[in-house]
């Protein structure tokens, strides 16, 4: 029964996902903004909604419109795919993402005309102009938000890896404000894509799609902070990561 159920939801997310790009693709041609994001950006925003409700997801938000009011960056910490659509089925967003999202077939290209900022990480020259993206785009268009996950890969869901300091040098640099959030699934098991062990994206979808009952997604914006060039980038990071894990009752991160 679990097959079948999976084979349904799969069949049905496939199709959503194709009348998805399709409608990507027309909306990106129109130079319309509904309350100030793109249209494209609201076909995924309720694609995304459409893939939480097929696969019985549902996400919640303690602080709900001081995430749809803010302006600026957004810090999570990353487990699983689900963090991306979680916060997309809830407000427009943009992300910044590593390359290797941009090579896949469907998503890949939605993730581009979204606005997402690609990065190579273990390219210097290309991480430069990263940071260049991110300030220019920061400063012409603050809203929507981009989405940057610190750690720079996936947690296991029971530890969280250093937040590397790059991204919050960009914050300070550009006076640009972030929101940091707490992220946290009631089933791990089932939500959190081991990808480090081997774990493809297909078969960790394949996972969820399999599963029976409620799968929570919990966000939890903690605060805002409005960093300047004189704050110690590598400090608030420390700072941030400690705040997460807190929350998260979390005693101890991954080693690096």
């Amino acid at each position: 029964m679990n097959t079948l159920l999976a084979i349904t939801r799969m069949t049905l997310i496939t199709i959503a996902a194709l009348i998805a790009l399709v409608l990507v693709f027309f909306a990106s041609l129109l130079p319309v903004r509904v309350r100030r994001a793109s249209l494209s950006l609201w076909v995924v925003v309720y694609a995304a909604r459409v893939f939480m409700f097929l696969f019985n997801v549902r996400v919640i938000c303690t602080e709900l419109e001081l995430l749809r009011q803010h302006e600026g960056l957004i810090f999570m910490n990353h487990m699983s795919y689900l963090e991306a659509l979680g916060i997309l089925s809830l407000t427009p967003v943009r992300f910044m993402a590593a390359v290797e999202v941009r090579r896949r077939a469907i998503s890949g290209w939605i993730a581009a005309r979204m606005g997402t900022i690609f990065v190579e990480r273990d390219n210097a020259s290309s991480r430069s102009i990263t940071r260049d993206s991110v300030r220019t785009v920061m400063q012409l268009s603050p809203y929507p938000p981009m989405v940057v996950f610190p750690e720079g890969r996936l947690g296991d869901g029971v530890r969280l890896h250093q937040f590397r300091f790059g991204i919050f040098d960009i914050a300070c640099e550009g006076s640009i404000p972030y929101l940091l959030c707490a992220v946290q699934f009631n089933r791990p098991d089932v939500a959190v894509w081991r990808g480090p062990r081997g774990e493809s994206l297909m078969s960790a979808i394949w996972k969820l799609a399999k599963s029976r009952g409620k799968i929570f997604v919990d966000i939890f914006p903690l605060y805002v902070v409005h960093p300047t060039p004189q704050d110690n980038p590598r400090q608030l990071a420390r700072n941030a990561r400690r705040d997460v894990a807190e929350h998260l009752g979390i005693a101890a991160g991954i080693p690096e």
